[in-house]
């Protein structure tokens, strides 16, 4: 037999074989009164143990249990001894478990029920083990759909969004947190899930699509903080929007139409939409001091802008400067009450005059850019109005959306001067020497 350990001469030295334990013993004990007893003497890590028992059939299989043991322990000893890289491995790894309170038989046991289960999958115990422990611990850190969104408007950075931008998260929050329950963790929701309830959801591709874009938002953000481990939006793809030939926009006619029928108060921001192409959150922010008919530009600040990033100027056309001119003095919002009720009922009570019925998404910029791509031919010009940062956009939707002739007239909309009644500007007068 080889010789697990050798001298710096090479010759074998004798193996040092530890002293086995005793045999396990059971012995009767008689007990005052006729009672009998069964006491079982054992070593445990080179303790002595006595337990006792009053069922002789139990002491008897506990005994042979403790013999199978000692046979296993002494079998298992004289492997490990015949293997030198055994023998130091399992030294080793006794001393890493000691730390553990478990055996090496235990954790051999468990590592080969681990594989097992495993097998053909290609994953490692390790990998797998740490994976679970991450979701424990985001399971643990997890908050309630509830207390996410409250954590999320509770965040200053939230307040800097836009009040249109906000409200529509909310909606839509609202949506999303009466299916799944606002008790439900957020680390529970699953991309599966997520698909299930998109697909279910009342409503076009399009808005399927901003529903994903909006919520996906707040866990976006909950990841960050570390709420959740990971996003399941990002496994979830945006439902696929078919590509329309065009966008709807208003015909001369209409807008014509919707000029002559418009509250006083609301005319201002239809002929801005119609013929300066701002977004209708951007004209729910403007204000008077901010549109200078002497420089022929309207400012549309950076905080004011669409995300808050981008400022841009925005050119009067000829028959904007003629619809806005007798508003000239006056200051505040050109919007009193930006998409409240009062404004909703100027414009209904605006399209029911004009025999408009419906009044399509976005329709005012929509228009402003199919007919001013339409006049100018110039597509990087049309992009700089609207604030795009590229031309792809209007290249896809806008791009020989309407015809020249209907152009020239939709600029050519102007007001009728018999109804134009100017606000006279303040002028300063001149004091004169007495």
């Amino acid at each position: 037999m080889e010789s697990p350990v050798a001298d710096n001469t090479g010759l074998p030295l004798p193996i040092k074989r530890k002293k086995r334990e005793p045999k396990p013993r059971l012995q009767e004990q008689a007990l005052p009164g006729a009672k009998v007893r069964w006491m079982l003497s054992h070593y445990m890590s080179g303790l002595r143990k006595r337990e006792y028992f009053t069922d002789p059939d139990a002491a008897k299989r506990r005994l042979q249990m403790l013999e199978t043991a000692r046979t296993n322990t002494g079998t298992l000893a004289e492997r490990i001894a015949r293997r030198p890289e055994h023998a130091a491995d399992a030294g080793q790894a006794v001393d890493l478990l000691d730390a553990y309170g478990v055996t090496l038989l235990d954790v051999a046991r468990d590592w080969v029920d681990c594989w097992k289960a495993l097998k053909g999958t290609g994953l490692d115990i390790v990998t797998v083990a740490r994976d679970a422990a991450a979701l424990f611990e985001s399971r643990q850190a997890a908050l309630t759909l509830a207390a996410i969104w409250q954590e999320f408007q509770d965040d200053p950075e939230t307040r800097k969004l836009s009040e249109a931008y906000r409200r529509d998260l909310k909606k839509r929050w609202r949506t999303f947190e009466e299916h799944f329950g606002p008790e439900a963790l957020a680390c529970d929701v699953t991309p599966e899930s997520l698909r299930r309830w998109l697909a279910g959801l009342a409503v076009g591709d399009l808005s399927k699509g901003n529903y994903h874009r909006t919520i996906g938002a707040i866990f976006a953000y909950a990841m960050h903080r570390g709420r959740i481990a990971e996003n399941p939006f990002r496994k979830v793809k945006k439902p696929r929007v078919e590509a329309k030939d065009s966008v709807e926009v208003f015909t001369p006619e209409q807008m014509a139409a919707l000029l002559k029928a418009a509250h006083s108060d609301w005319l201002p921001a239809l002929a801005i939409g119609g013929f300066a192409g701002l977004r209708p959150d951007e004209i729910g922010r403007l204000e008077w001091k901010e549109i200078n008919l002497d420089s022929g530009y309207i400012e549309v600040t950076a905080r004011k802008s669409k995300g808050g990033q981008r400022r841009r100027l925005v050119v009067i056309s000829k028959n904007l400067r003629a619809w806005l001119e007798p508003h000239a003095g006056k200051s505040g919002r050109v919007v009193t009450c930006p998409m409240g009720r009062e404004d909703r009922k100027k414009r209904l009570a605006a399209m029911k005059t004009a025999g408009i019925e419906r009044w399509p998404n976005d329709v005012l910029r929509h228009s402003f850019a199919s007919y001013h791509l339409a006049l100018h031919r110039d597509i990087n010009e049309t992009a700089l109005q609207l604030g795009h940062t590229s031309t792809a956009m209007l290249f896809r939707h806008y791009r020989e959306s309407v015809k020249p002739e209907a152009a020239r007239a939709w600029w050519a909309l102007m007001p009728e001067k018999s109804k134009l009644h100017p606000i006279k500007r303040a002028t300063k007068t001149k004091k004169t020497k007495r």
